[in-house]
C-alpha cells in the first residue's frame, strides 16, 4: 500500500505557498507525474516555474501541522435516507492550534467539506487545498 500523491492542483498551489521540502516525484509542464530517481529525493520547487514537487498527502499535511499548525482530518460517514443506508462519503474539517496546542478557530471558522467525496484520499486531497487556500 503506497501514500497517495497530492494534485497537480494542491502541488501547485503548495509552491505558491511556499512548500520547500525534497520530494521524490514532481509534476512536469504537462501534468505527468515524473521521478528522475526513485531513491534519492529533491526539491523539485527550486526549478523552473513549471515543475511542482509531488508529496504525499501525508507529507504535505504534516508541513501544515509543524509550519502552520494547521490540521486536516477526514472523516467517514454514511448518508441515510428513509431509514435506508445510501452510500458511505467522506469529508474533511480543518482545525488550527496555536502555540499552546489550544483550538484557535472552530471548524466552521476555518473550513469543512461542503461536498461528499467518495475516497478518504479525495477528500484529503481537497481539505489539504483549503488548507493552503488559508495561508496568507
Amino acid at each position: 500500500m503506497e501514500d497517495t500523491l497530492v494534485s497537480i492542483r494542491v502541488a501547485k498551489l503548495a509552491k505558491d505557498k511556499g512548500l520547500s521540502i525534497a520530494t521524490t516525484y514532481y509534476y512536469d509542464f504537462s501534468g505527468s507525474v515524473e521521478s528522475l530517481n526513485r531513491i534519492n529525493k529533491t526539491n523539485w520547487n527550486k526549478y523552473l516555474d513549471s515543475i511542482y514537487s509531488a508529496p504525499t498527502q501525508s507529507l504535505l499535511a504534516k508541513w501544515l501541522r509543524e509550519k502552520y499548525h494547521l490540521y486536516v482530518t477526514v472523516l467517514p460517514y454514511k448518508i441515510v435516507e428513509f431509514g435506508d443506508e445510501i452510500e458511505l462519503c467522506y469529508n474533511y474539517i480543518i482545525t488550527n492550534l496555536d502555540e499552546n496546542l489550544n483550538i484557535c478557530l472552530n471548524a466552521e471558522d476555518l473550513g469543512t467539506s461542503e461536498k461528499n467525496f467518495n475516497s478518504p484520499e479525495e477528500a484529503l486531497d481537497e481539505g489539504l487545498y483549503q488548507a493552503l487556500l488559508l495561508i496568507k
